[in-house]
């Protein structure tokens, strides 16, 4: 149990984490857009 609140607690802790997923998926969706367009 101490594990598992110490993962959340540090993903809270470090927002840095979590923009290089937000950045990945705009990345993620711009491509969909593309292949959408040129289909």
């Amino acid at each position: 149990m101490s594990k598992n609140i110490d993962l959340i607690s540090g993903k809270v802790a470090m927002p840095e984490f979590i923009i290089p997923i937000i950045i990945t998926v705009l990345i993620s969706i711009v491509c969909l857009l593309a292949a959408v367009i040129f289909i």
